[in-house]
């Protein structure tokens, strides 16, 4: 239900960090002197793009950076069959051009802009950390929808603070709401956009998940087999 939103609102993550868009409104609202070479951006059409985990939102948002700008594609998700987004997938999701990787260590040094889309397991607790961020290109881009804890949040800001990479979007926390004593320094650096967990919050995708939950207890008061059940 939320793989359309958030992949959606990646993308836009993705596209505001190249064109330095939450840069540049800071500093128009400050009226600082912008020059053109000062407020220059990045083109997103064929940037190299590595995708941690292979779900549903992960394979929305690849379409997104694959058809859309002709994004080259690297994904990361070690619990994932090989058959993931191959024409031998079982499940419905289309076939997509990508190369797998078996470590992070081949994968970050190479990708212009890294999305995470995966669970936070014991296996992804900080999965990305100082040494990840400090694997990246410099002018690498870290984008996080999928849940906090994954990232090393301390370790994020002192990347951001010392240019170890050259942005990040951040809409998940390891505690939400993100309470200003914590993540301060974090939210303060120009570089990071950060957002309250609200990949999912559009008024078209709340609509429908509203409806979905009325149907389904629909379906359970009329003695019919409810779907996406969890137990």
């Amino acid at each position: 239900m939320n793989a359309e939103t958030v992949a959606e609102m990646t993308f836009t993550l993705a596209l505001s960090l190249l064109r330095r868009v939450n840069l540049v409104d800071r500093a128009l609202r400050l009226g600082e002197d912008l020059s053109k070479v000062g407020i220059m951006g990045n083109t997103l059409r064929g940037k190299v793009v590595g995708i941690v985990g292979m779900g549903a939102i992960a394979h929305r948002a690849a379409e997104l950076f694959r058809d859309t700008f002709q994004c080259e594609l690297h994904v990361y998700s070690p619990t994932s069959s090989t058959d993931k987004w191959t024409e031998n997938d079982p499940s419905s999701l289309r076939a997509l051009p990508h190369t797998r990787h078996a470590s992070l260590d081949t994968l970050l040094p190479i990708v212009d802009i890294l999305t995470l889309h995966c669970p936070l397991t014991p296996s992804t607790h900080l999965l990305i950390g100082e040494k990840e961020l400090a694997t990246m290109k410099t002018s690498g881009l870290l984008i996080n929808t999928a849940r906090g804890g994954v990232v090393d949040e301390v370790a994020l800001e002192v990347a951001l603070r010392e240019k170890v990479i050259a942005g990040a979007a951040v809409d998940v926390w390891e505690v939400e709401p993100p309470p200003p004593a914590k993540y301060g320094g974090l939210i303060s650096q120009p570089t990071c956009i950060s957002l309250p967990h609200m990949g999912a919050l559009t008024n078209e995708n709340q609509t429908q998940c509203c409806i979905l939950a009325v149907d389904q207890l629909a379906d359970h008061l009329d003695g019919k087999v409810v779907g996406n059940r969890v137990v």
